[in-house]
């Protein structure tokens, strides 16, 4: 194994960092992440894409030593943590690291809760190993030259960081986290071709695959399996952010956590109209027109068409949020779900939000995310200007959303004793994965 190649300096470096180095601040900004996740989770559980990846995971790997999350059953690691990942995933509530543009969480957090349970670890290291993958994966996608590849799936990367956390989970030697991020380099999943629209289906954006990728090529290199040592060390790549000797702070920290369960990019505009039609007493039948000027990209990179077919075309959509917003309010994005599809109200004030793209706007990407609402009505304009979005970044203002988005799956019993084992992860984690293996009120058979 070269030492010369991006792949090897990154795993001597992950593996280097002991436990005094991750801070107070990182361990309590992977504690967000874990009830952000699982509040995500509680609320996509019964969508059809985790329905089908527990079910797989059940009818293929069969019983084991994991909990495939609401199911009331276990399966094996590599099966478990796959469904869990999708049921993170699925109302595409998960947070948000701008500079890489990745949602880590509903990957990483399913991977180290599932392997904290299956080796025996305790919550304190659970913590530490979420703060790593989070920084792996942060790191590897904010070096992508992501104009070259012109498309954002998530699932490309996350991959990465399922691979560092588990890794430092099982004790993995630098040598194999090298090899596994080899193998993880080769088979990562590329959820569409360039030029491609998103996948507005249960795909998205393939983080549950690029998850089990993550994993599998973990064991493949535990047992000395080696790919292609040099994939990070191309024209595609800034190394220089990948291998970066600073851990003072930490990626995790930098995070976002979304105030809504939908895709990050439509927040600002739904937030911005929101902020309207509160400060002017308006109603969605007061509204005319909507203009929305943002970054480019949210342009071209997402779909944005006034009826959308699918939920996860929903998802993906500034003007259909925003008409959503107006006549459900936030309510209506906590979270977006299939009984919004074809409302003809919410279809006829999405075809009256315009969107346009500005170039200034785009060159404060990433420290900024700005966004300018101006809404026409017959008392007059009314605009509201965002810099970025605000989000949850403490316990306090993270359980509105976290209680909002598991009202249907979970008693107020149940949600208090997950926040409180969140809040207190030190020790074993038995009772929660407890908790997480019950099946939800609505759910029924998985």
């Amino acid at each position: 194994m070269s030492n010369s190649s991006t792949i090897a300096t990154l795993a001597e470096k992950i593996t280097a960092i002991g436990s005094d180095r991750i801070g107070d601040k990182a361990r309590n900004a992977a504690k967000l992440a874990v009830l952000d996740v699982i509040g995500c989770a509680v609320s996509g559980g019964t969508e059809p894409t985790p329905v089908a990846h527990s079910r797989w995971a059940l009818s293929t790997f069969g019983e084991g030593p994991c909990t495939v999350w609401f199911s009331g059953r276990s399966s094996s690691f590599l099966g478990a943590v796959t469904a869990n990942a999708a049921a993170g995933s699925a109302m595409d509530g998960d947070d948000t690291h701008w500079p890489s543009w990745m949602h880590s969480g509903s990957s990483i957090v399913p991977a180290a809760i599932g392997a904290a349970e299956c080796f025996g670890k305790s919550g304190k290291e659970l913590l530490e190993a979420i703060v790593i993958g989070y920084e792996v994966t942060t790191r590897i996608a904010q070096s992508v030259d992501w104009p070259t590849m012109h498309q954002i799936a998530t699932g490309h990367w996350c991959c990465f960081g399922a691979a560092a956390a588990v890794a430092r989970l099982r004790g993995a030697s630098a040598a194999e986290l090298a090899r596994a991020f080899s193998v993880v380099a080769a088979h990562r999943p590329y959820v569409y071709a360039r030029g491609d629209g998103l996948n507005l289906n249960g795909i998205k954006e393939g983080i549950p695959w690029g998850t089990f990728v993550g994993l599998s090529s973990l064991d493949l290199a535990v047992c000395g399996l080696e790919g292609p040592l040099h994939a990070l060390d191309n024209s595609l790549f800034d190394s220089s952010i990948i291998v970066k000797d600073s851990f003072e702070s930490w990626n995790i920290e930098r995070v976002s956590i979304k105030p809504f369960a939908t895709c990050a990019w439509p927040h600002a505009p739904s937030e911005a109209l929101n902020r309207i039609m509160v400060q002017r007493n308006l109603k969605a039948r007061d509204i005319q027109e909507v203009t929305v000027t943002t970054f480019p990209q949210a342009l071209t990179y997402i779909n944005n068409e006034a009826d959308p077919q699918t939920l996860e075309a929903a998802q993906y959509n500034i003007p259909f949020n925003v008409a959503v917003m107006a006549f459900d309010g936030p309510a209506g994005l906590l979270p977006l779900r299939s009984s919004t599809l074809r409302r003809p109200e919410l279809v006829d004030l999405a075809k009256r939000v315009h969107l346009v793209g500005s170039p200034e706007y785009g060159a404060d990407l990433p420290a900024k995310h700005r966004v300018n609402v101006a809404v026409k009505t017959s008392q007059g304009v009314f605009e509201q200007h965002l810099d970025t979005e605000t989000n949850p970044k403490d316990f306090p203002t993270l359980l509105p959303k976290f209680n909002a988005l598991t009202a249907d799956g979970w008693t107020e019993d149940q949600r208090r004793r997950v926040i409180g084992f969140v809040e207190e992860l030190a020790g074993p984690i038995d009772e929660l994965t407890k908790e997480l293996k019950a099946p939800l009120k609505q759910a029924g058979v998985r």
